[in-house]
Parts: C-alpha cells; structure tokens; sequence
C-alpha cells in the first residue's frame, strides 16, 4: 500500500553525550508528503546534515519516532536496515566520496552491481542515462582524480538516483557543482518529480537554493523554527 507521506517523525531526536550534551537533532516533528521539494533552510551546525543522516538511516536516533515510506526505520536492524539504505533512500552527503579505484561509470553502478542479475532494467544503460542528464556522459571512463569537485558531486547524486529511490536527500548539493552545473541538477530533480514521483528533501544556508523548493521549513540549534 502506499502512504500518502514519504516522511514522518515525531520528536525525532540526536544528542551526543559527553563533557557538554549536544543535541544536534532536537525533538523534530515533520511530515513531508509524497512527491514534495522540501528545503531545509538554516546556518551551518544548525542541525541540518544529522537530519538528514537520521532521514537517511546513516545514524540512529537517540529518541523519537521515524517512519520513511512507510518503513518504522527506528525498528530497523542489520540486513534490514542496510535494504531500507539501498531500496528507499538516495543521500548525497556534501563530500562526493567516490571510490577512487573505480571509473565514474562503475561509481554510479556500485549500489547495484551485487544484484545485477535481478534487476529488471539494464544497469549499465541506466547509469549512462543519469551521467548523460547531468552533463556527465563524456566522463564515463574517467577516474574520479580527473574530476573538479562539482563534477564528482554530480557523480554522486547519479549513484543516489541509480536504485530509483522514492526519497532523496540532498545536503549543501549546489556549493561545489560550478557554474551552470546547478541547472543540469535541477532539471533532472524536477523531471523525476513529475514523472516518478521522487521526493527530495534539500538542506541549505542559502535562502536562493530554498526557493527552487516547494516547501521551506527553517532549522537553528537543532529545532525546527517553523
């Protein structure tokens, strides 16, 4: 069955313990429906990035409620967890970390290439069609050493989208892109929005990349302001 919202969490939370408690997520409550840009605006160490790691199940929540596509992720454990990682949510940090030993053309494929012979559609095929959309095709056989920081980064956000995800998160992805790369993004973004219905939740210090959004909800000192 599919839910109405891809993202709900109730006093979602991330506290580190040590000589000072910091809580990096505090108590965070948001729905986001079903095929929304939601842009989360705020300064940097305003909470942002370890929302989007709890979204994205790369860090566990300290206390609170999230349910992702319908998934109860804080109930996840082990192989589950690490298919909720691969079927449901692509997450592009804002370091690239390609494998350096592998072409650009394999660093999209790697999320796929243990369950090639399952897939439904031709790996490679779909890969070139990403890296194409994001300008990208001519560098399919490069290392990733020969590429500027904006064109690693657009690698990565290829090798979030190769699984289809129903969720993708984005975080600072347009600070290193360069010029123009930005609209190749966003045209691809706004493409798998209206014809997949891919949710994507943004997080941003500046208030010109929000607007492309939806939605903006503002973060500071790890709340939700609005």
């Amino acid at each position: 069955m599919v839910t109405i919202s891809i993202v709900e969490t109730h006093e979602l939370s991330r506290v580190f313990l040590g000589n000072v408690e910091v809580w990096a997520v505090n108590e965070v409550t948001l729905t986001v429906p079903r095929g929304q840009f939601v842009a989360v605006l705020g300064p940097s160490r305003s909470g942002k990035s370890s929302l989007l790691n709890l979204l994205g199940a790369q860090d566990v929540a300290s206390m609170g409620r999230l349910v992702v596509d319908g998934v109860s992720v804080t109930n996840l454990r082990g192989d589950e967890l690490a298919d909720f990682r691969r079927q449901r949510v692509g997450h592009v940090a804002q370091v690239a970390r390609l494998i350096p030993s592998l072409t650009v053309l394999r660093n999209v494929m790697v999320p796929l290439l243990p369950y090639r012979r399952g897939l439904r559609f031709d790996l490679e095929t779909r890969a070139r069609e990403l890296l194409d959309a994001l300008d990208l095709g001519a560098h399919a056989a490069q290392m990733p050493a020969m590429l500027s920081e904006g064109e690693a980064q657009r690698v990565a956000i290829a090798r979030a989208l190769i699984n289809t995800p129903p969720l993708l998160l984005l975080d600072e992805p347009f600070i290193n892109l360069g010029r123009g790369a930005d609209g190749a993004v966003l045209n691809l973004l706004d493409r798998l929005n209206r014809e997949a219905g891919l949710s994507v939740i943004l997080a941003t210090r500046e208030q010109g990349v929000a607007e492309v959004a939806d939605r903006v909800v503002r973060m500071d000192k790890g709340r939700l302001l609005d």
